[in-house]
């Protein structure tokens, strides 16, 4: 399926499907329905991805959905959009874009999704991009922001991997594309996940800003399940309200001097494995900079490590800094701050320790329940929190 043109659908539905077998059911109510009954298992001749559009999609106040099934293997990309795809809010109705690739193959995205409510008194819709591999490549822009409070953007999953839409296993987002979640006028900053059940690797922007007028940053969690490579920059701020929070939650982290650049000849299609292992390097300068824009929660499901000093007592803005651990939390450097610290080990609030699904196994004893303590533990303790002001 190939869009080359303009298609619009005033608060109606738009449906591009790729598959060797499709059912759709239209019903009066502006409720539709779709299954694949057969994915392809053979590349067409001539096809570089199952649905391309190059063209407009527009439903204001509507649908899109861009979906395919392929057999794993069978054609690299199943879905890619280099054009508009629009369903802006329309008479206070939020629209809504799913671009779902299901369980295999590659998901990319070099042009414009808006599902934004600018208008007066208008809430901004949700974006879904979702399949095996996705990715937003440069020049890509999600926008879900809205006059009374930001919208949802889910890259690669939902929140932690645990909602109902399909996880990635590798989700990748360019150095110039953009998800913009913000409240334009008044409300809270939208919700933004990129996720994947592998490795995320991370060089773009996003914004959830809470209103002009009023209202608190929203919420950002950027993460690889295994591993993530993060290196772009995330505005949660608020005019007239309290920042918001950027979650990075891998299996490791090492905050250290200098970490790996998440464009440098990174691919979709290369093994996780290749990609410099499974601890999250994040540069402490990255660090710094989130915590102008966000409170920042670094979240490791087994250990987290400073190696670098953290110097962000300069910064214009006040972000606190949250360290939590499934295990052990090591602070080999000074941590300077306009904002609150809290370090916890042994959180229970983190993921539990586990296997990686790429290889390496995670101990089953957990280590010391502080930086401080060296010695190890059978059990874990009771999680041990500090704060310094």
């Amino acid at each position: 399926m190939e869009n080359t043109g303009t298609v619009k659908a005033q608060l109606g539905s738009i449906v591009l499907g790729g598959a060797r077998s499709f059912v759709i059911d239209l019903h009066g109510d502006r409720l539709l329905s779709y299954q694949i009954t057969g994915p392809v298992d053979r590349a067409p001749d001539g096809v570089s991805a199952l649905v391309d559009n190059s063209g407009t999609l527009s439903a204001p106040g509507g649908r899109v959905y861009l979906t395919a099934r392929a057999v794993k293997g069978a054609i690299d990309h199943v879905i890619n959009t280099t054009g508009i795809v629009e369903a802006r809010s329309a008479r206070l109705v939020n629209g809504e874009i799913v671009i779902d690739g299901g369980g295999a193959n590659a998901v990319t995205s070099s042009g414009t999704l808006d599902a934004s409510g600018k208008g007066a008194g208008e809430s901004g819709g949700t974006v879904k991009v979702l399949g095996e591999l996705v990715g937003l490549m440069d020049g890509a822009r999600i926008d879900v922001s809205r006059d009374q409070g930001g919208g949802i953007a889910l890259v690669g999953g939902n929140y932690q991997g645990k909602g109902p839409e399909t996880n990635a296993t590798r989700t990748y987002v360019a150095p110039t594309a953009t998800i913009n979640a913000d409240a334009v006028n008044r409300g809270k900053g939208g919700r933004v996940v990129v996720w994947s059940d592998g490795e995320t690797a991370y060089a773009g922007r996003i914004t959830a800003r809470g209103g002009a007028k009023g209202g608190d940053g929203g919420f950002a969690e950027v993460s690889g399940k295994q591993n993530l490579i993060y290196g772009g920059t995330a505005n949660l701020t608020a005019t007239d309200g309290i920042i918001g929070t950027l979650l990075l939650d891998p299996m490791d982290i090492n905050i250290a001097l200098g970490g790996p650049d998440p464009a440098a000849g990174y691919s979709l299609f290369t093994d996780v494995a290749a990609s410099g292992g499974l601890t999250a390097n994040i540069a402490l300068a990255t660090i710094v900079t989130a915590l102008n824009g966000a409170n920042v929660t670094l979240q490791a499901n087994n250990d987290l490590t400073i190696n670098s000093a953290i110097n962000a007592s300069g910064n214009a803005g006040a972000g606190n800094l949250i360290l939590q651990a499934g295990r052990s939390i090591t602070v080999n450097a000074a941590v300077a701050l306009k904002g609150d610290f809290t370090a916890t080990a042994n959180d229970s609030g983190a993921p539990a320790p586990e296997i990686s699904r790429w290889g390496r196994r995670s101990p089953s004893t957990p280590p010391p329940a502080t930086a401080r303590s060296r010695s190890p533990r059978r059990r874990p303790a009771a999680p041990i929190r500090r704060r310094v002001r």
